[in-house]
């Protein structure tokens, strides 16, 4: 029993300066490169120098950054999906019919799209004031219609496209 209890530590002993002769084979092996690269560095025989490790270490990093940025994807791409959901099951309920919306058609849009960069250059540059500042008045109608939906209601339509025109030009000006 003492024999045997010997012979293990007898191996683990070997097991440990086996571990420690192969790390010591790679520091020896490191110092040797760290030398020559130093050595180059200060005769400037070469005019590039590579640190070796520190390719190592920064691909790791990037390694390591292009893990999070993926998963950092997949979980927004299942939120978007849940929203899109959420969405679509408030605008189109199951039973089939659509309350009151319809899709703005593509001048709307562009009137829209162009009103929404006029206000975003204006917001860039500091040029942006308030409606009262500014002696303009703007009516209940215009101003619940741009926080309502871009979606136009179809019995008064006309009539929205032109109080969206008014306020968009009320907000330029």
């Amino acid at each position: 029993m003492k024999c045997k209890q010997l012979t293990q530590d007898l191996q683990a002993v070997l097991d440990e300066k086996e571990e420690l002769v192969t790390a010591r084979d790679q520091y020896r092996h490191k110092f040797e490169r760290l030398n020559q690269q130093m050595n180059y560095v200060l005769r400037g025989d070469q005019p590039t120098l590579v640190d070796i490790d520190g390719i190592i270490m920064q691909n790791k990093y990037l390694q390591e950054r292009i893990k999070q940025a993926e998963e950092e994807k997949a979980v927004t791409a299942s939120a978007l999906a849940k929203c899109k959901a959420q969405y679509y099951a408030e605008r189109f309920p199951p039973w089939g019919f659509v309350t009151n919306l319809t899709m703005p058609s593509e001048k709307d849009l562009c009137y829209i799209t162009n009103f929404l960069a006029l206000l975003e250059k204006k917001r860039t540059k500091g040029g942006m004031r308030s409606s009262i500042a500014s002696g303009l008045a703007v009516s209940a109608k215009q101003e619940q219609l741009l926080q309502n939906n871009p979606f136009l209601d179809h019995s008064s339509k006309s009539s929205n496209v032109v109080e969206f025109r008014n306020l968009v030009m009320t907000l330029l000006e």
